[in-house]
């Protein structure tokens, strides 16, 4: 698979999410939670690997502000028992401990790290998303061109479930990318829904070929959540 959403054919701005302060997405309207998710790297974390009897979780000391995600990477150094090196988060636990995919060597305390958050798409540069829970959504405006008949459309999309990552496991949740066309008095003419792969917890393309209706002078591309689980989207391209 290939991204176009650096072909200069593209209409959508910032179709990689890259644009934009904090929580804010340049050219893109986000409603219902939906939220920019942008890689970050945090220092000064420190990991007490302090469990009895299972070295598969820890407790993470953060700088004021930092949240460790499940899927997050921390990087463990510093350690005088054997565990420097990654560790990637599994899953928060109710008690605030973190359970890791890989087991520490031995019991310790006090090991500085670094905390590596990165949920991008790795065919899209930058490596950011946006990430639109059950009923957000995310809206581009597009306009079109004189004389454009055609649009293709692709965007690369997965349901969010960082601890089910099996290539094996399969989500109850898709994407839902809708197409609005719209006359030159901005009155919806058409709605078009893009057909969707089957959910995966793993990157997948979408993509489809629209005849555009006589009438039509605008195009609102619609990202949504449709429930039950989160939809990460990225890598957007829309052009004639």
């Amino acid at each position: 698979m290939e991204s176009d959403h650096a072909a200069p054919t593209n209409l959508v701005a910032n179709p990689a999410f890259t644009e934009g302060p904090e929580q804010v997405a340049v050219a893109w309207t986000l409603t219902g939670r939906a939220w920019v998710n942008r890689p970050v790297r945090h220092s000064g974390l420190v990991i007490d690997f302090d469990a009895e009897s299972d070295l598969h979780s820890c407790r993470v000391r953060t700088p004021l502000g930092v949240r460790v995600r499940p899927f997050d990477l921390l990087v463990a150094s510093d350690s005088r028992k054997g565990n420097a090196g990654p560790y990637r988060v599994r899953d928060v636990l109710d008690d605030g401990r973190l359970l890791l995919r890989r087991a520490a060597a031995a019991k310790e305390a006090g090991v500085s790290a670094e905390l590596i958050h990165d949920d991008g798409c790795g065919l899209v540069s930058g490596g950011c998303c946006v990430e639109v829970p059950p009923g957000g959504k995310a809206v581009a405006a597009i306009t079109l061109p004189a004389g454009t008949t055609r649009l293709r459309v692709s965007l690369f999309f997965r349901v969010l479930g960082p601890c089910a990552l099996g290539t094996r496991d399969r989500p109850s949740a898709t994407a839902e990318a809708v197409v609005v066309f719209s006359g030159g008095d901005g009155a919806g003419v058409q709605s078009v829904g893009l057909a969707a792969p089957r959910g995966s917890f793993q990157w997948q393309k979408m993509e489809a070929d629209l005849r555009i209706p006589t009438e039509v002078r605008s195009v609102r591309l619609e990202l949504r959540g449709p429930g039950p689980e989160t939809v990460q989207y990225t890598g957007v391209y829309v052009g004639g």
